[in-house]
């Protein structure tokens, strides 16, 4: 049944086929195709992306290629999905492609590069084409508007932050776009490539107004045709290659961020690690000063939910419990649920040495290097190692999301957090389609990100959409707005602190403002975020510090021990209660509507607005006291609501200490928020 239905909150696909073309709608986008084989117009929440329509540029035999005969029609139409087949051709090429557009709105190209034949005349009257057929330059350009697209992510390659002109090597997954919009562009693979040079394989070239993604797919002939075409072929018959990528306008789907505001969430267990079984540790008391058992305490500082980490299932990763341990799983959501607090579990799509398969199973489905050697991660105790397991394994991700919906099922839980499984590493296991080889003999891995976004999207149907139980993904370092529509909420930024580990100030830069807002708001791509902050042991980064940074973006770090992160954040979800943020318009420091202004350059200062009355978010994001700080407000403060101090009138002078927040109440009267 699901697989015959759109999922909310995506819509049916609305296709138009008429004198003007081609036009498809998903929820919040368009694509205008016209009669082109790529789209002249997108449209992605009411602007425009394209400076320019999408084009290929192409030499035959050293010369610009002019595109004629150029058709597309509609092939397929499905509330889920629409096929469309394109074709054109220059004097020495021949294009077509099998494109496909899903409800989430990703495209999905599969394009054909074949050379042009001669026609049934070319004896008789000497037509042009009669030569060798030379294509020695394919180029895929986007031009972007320049206005829409500040930001720009790199993943493999791994850049975030502001988009830059300049040549980059293959990336398979890059995104360009501002905090409100943008578009993803993927390929899988780089076989068939034949750039000049490795490293200058894409490129970004901006203008005043435009801002040109280019992927130089071909400056010479495809490495295949150059053996397949000597001395007398002419090129006729060499074999077609293939080019596949896709195109996704984000935000995928409107960003619900207000349920996401009045829950109030804790991971336990993951770097502040808990030396025993979890329902022990839930049952038995705080701390040996504090009787309150941990649940009643969790309970008291207003937790809803609790995510467990991988320790409730002695198999790293598993939805399989043994007798022993089902029953303490059994008896620990049945005593949170009984203190209203929801239970969420961890996953990961790893193949632990203690599961029951056969090696073949687990080799079919790992990723696999270039060096043709399964890749092994986790560690842990009991004592074990994984198998990194790959999207296109035939069986892992079937079983992995039966198995997880077997297991919400059976144990009444209330959700999966999934880590790490969402990133399509690059895998060469030829067991299961993974990887190809060069013609020197030479292998190369490729990037499942096609199966990666299918096998979420049959989580989240399984999962959210027929059981309604929440999706969180914990995506590392990666960043895949067609992957992460498939969640509820995503759990990120653990990368920065741990890569910058040690250094407080490298930590702060890493967390600048262009790359909070190109990954971290979650707007731009339709899924709320919080932030992954540990209290580093040394200091020099902790739950303070993500919250003095991220807060003033309206976003968020989750608690990960039921002591000082747990104290901290306790706190901050009482104001956001008592304001309602939920159902309040946020007004972030850098769009410059914020009712106040202070005078030094550090502090930042966001607000939350309702019926006339602002509270004002202000953040000290250093790690130094800030003297004398002076805030002009446009409407009389009366009250900051952390610490109750009370205010008058519209000056404020304010000693902010290091990582210090305020929430201050702003109303031209006294007014309830």
């Amino acid at each position: 049944m699901l697989e015959s239905t759109v999922p909310a909150p995506w819509t049916p696909i609305s296709v138009s086929e008429t004198e003007a073309g081609i036009a498809i709608t998903v929820l919040g986008r368009r694509y205008d195709f016209g009669h082109a084989m790529f789209p002249q117009s997108i449209l992605a929440d009411g602007e425009e992306l394209l400076a320019a329509p999408i084009r290929l540029i192409a030499h035959d035999g050293g010369v610009p290629a002019e595109w004629e005969d150029t058709e597309s029609w509609v092939q397929e139409a499905s509330d889920r999905r629409v096929t469309v087949l394109a074709a054109m051709q220059s004097r020495f090429a021949v294009v077509s492609a099998i494109i496909t557009i899903d409800y989430d709105g990703c495209i999905q190209y599969d394009l054909r590069l074949a050379t042009r034949a001669d026609s049934v005349r070319a004896g008789f009257d000497n037509t042009p084409d009669a030569g060798k057929r030379v294509v020695d330059r394919l180029w895929l350009e986007i031009p972007l508007k320049k206005e829409h697209v500040p930001f720009a992510h790199h993943n493999e390659s791994y850049y975030s932050g502001a988009a830059k002109d300049g040549s980059r090597p293959f990336t398979p997954i890059s995104w360009f776009g501002s905090d409100k919009r943008g578009l993803e562009i993927c390929f899988e693979s780089d076989e068939h490539w034949n750039p000049a040079e490795k490293a200058c394989a894409m490129e970004t070239v901006s203008d005043e107004t435009s801002r040109t993604v280019r992927f130089r797919l071909l400056d010479d002939q495809p490495k295949r045709w150059q053996k397949e075409a000597p001395g007398t072929n002419r090129g006729i018959f060499v074999t077609p290659i293939h080019y596949g990528f896709s195109l996704t306008a984000t935000p995928v789907k409107p960003c619900e961020e207000a349920w996401l505001l009045r829950e109030h969430i804790i991971h336990v267990d993951c770097f502040d690690r808990i030396n025993t079984e979890y329902l022990k540790f839930f049952t038995s008391p705080v701390s040996e000063t504090n009787p309150t058992i941990v649940l009643d305490h969790l309970k008291n500082k207003g937790v809803t939910t609790l995510t467990l980490h991988q320790k409730w299932n002695p198999v790293q990763g598993w939805w399989k419990l043994g007798s022993r341990d089902s029953e303490r799983i059994h008896t620990l959501v049945e005593e949170a649920h009984r203190r209203g607090i929801k239970v969420v579990f961890y996953f990961c799509n790893t193949l632990s040495t203690l599961r029951p398969e056969k090696e073949d199973y687990m080799l079919r489905n790992a990723h696999v290097n270039t060096a043709g050697k399964p890749v092994i991660s986790f560690y842990r105790t009991p004592p074990q190692r994984t198998y990194r397991s790959c999207a296109n394994g035939p069986e892992l991700f079937r079983d992995f999301t039966a198995g997880m919906a077997e297991f919400v099922c059976e144990y009444n839980a209330d959700g999966v957090y999934i880590d790490s499984a969402n990133i399509p590493w690059a895998c060469a296991n030829a067991a299961h389609g993974c990887g190809w080889t060069d013609e020197d003999g030479v292998r190369h891995a490729t990037y499942p990100i096609r199966a990666m976004r299918e096998s979420f999207r049959r989580i989240w149907e399984e999962i959210h959409e027929r059981l309604g139980k929440s999706v969180q993904i914990h995506p590392y370092d990666s960043f895949i707005p067609s992957v992460w529509a498939y969640g509820d909420l995503v759990w990120t930024a653990e990368a920065i602190a741990l890569g910058k580990k040690k250094n407080t100030q490298a930590i702060i830069d890493a967390f600048s403002e262009e790359v909070i807002r190109t990954e971290f708001c979650g707007r731009n791509v339709g899924v709320p975020c919080q932030i992954l902050a540990y209290d580093l042991p040394d200091g020099s980064w902790t739950i303070r510090s993500a919250l003095a940074v991220t807060a003033p973006y309206g976003v968020y770090p989750r608690p990960v021990n039921i002591h000082s992160s747990l104290d901290v954040m306790e706190k901050i979800w009482r104001v956001l209660d008592e304001i309602e943020a939920g159902g309040c318009t946020f007004h972030p420091f850098y769009e410059g509507n914020v009712g106040a202004v202070c005078t030094h350059p550090a502090v930042r200062i966001s607000a939350y607005e309702k019926e006339g009355v602002q509270v004002l978010l202000v953040s000290n994001p250093t790690a130094e006291s800030i003297e004398n700080v002076c805030i002009e407000c446009k409407q009389p403060a009366d009250r900051e609501l952390l610490s109750g101090t009370q205010f008058s009138g519209k000056t404020l002078q304010l000693r902010l200490e290091p990582w210090e927040i305020r929430f201050i109440r702003c109303a031209a009267a006294k007014t309830d928020v």
